[in-house]
């Protein structure tokens, strides 16, 4: 990832919100970079709703409750993307609505099996 949105769901917690450093390029993207051993240091954007996701490149949606014909994320991606990881819990049936109302072509995708 170049850029890192945040994304405001249902189940995102007042205290994770709270808990984002500003806009930009932080100690912690850079400490990150530096652990998984990443030449290049994502910039960290402003958050946005989930009516407001809005992406020039293909938007996949890692949805963990997908109706299980959803393809693997590594299965279908040809280049350069965007990838929207749910909460912890999921994302709702509201989130998806929103989401998909956002970005009509956005793909539902899994990462497997499990579900963290």
């Amino acid at each position: 990832a170049t850029r890192l949105r945040p994304v405001r769901t249902q189940r995102t917690e007042r205290a994770s919100i709270q808990a984002l450093p500003a806009p930009g390029f932080t100690t912690a993207a850079v400490a990150a970079s530096e652990q998984s051993e990443r030449l290049d240091v994502p910039l960290l954007e402003a958050i946005v709703a989930t009516e407001a996701v809005k992406t020039d490149l293909p938007l996949y949606v890692c949805a963990a409750r997908a109706d299980g014909k959803a393809p693997h994320l590594l299965d279908v991606v040809t280049g350069p993307c965007a990838v929207l990881v749910g909460p912890e819990g999921g994302l709702t049936d509201d989130d998806l609505a929103a989401i998909s109302a956002a970005k009509p072509d956005a793909v539902a995708v899994t990462l497997g099996p499990a579900v963290l």
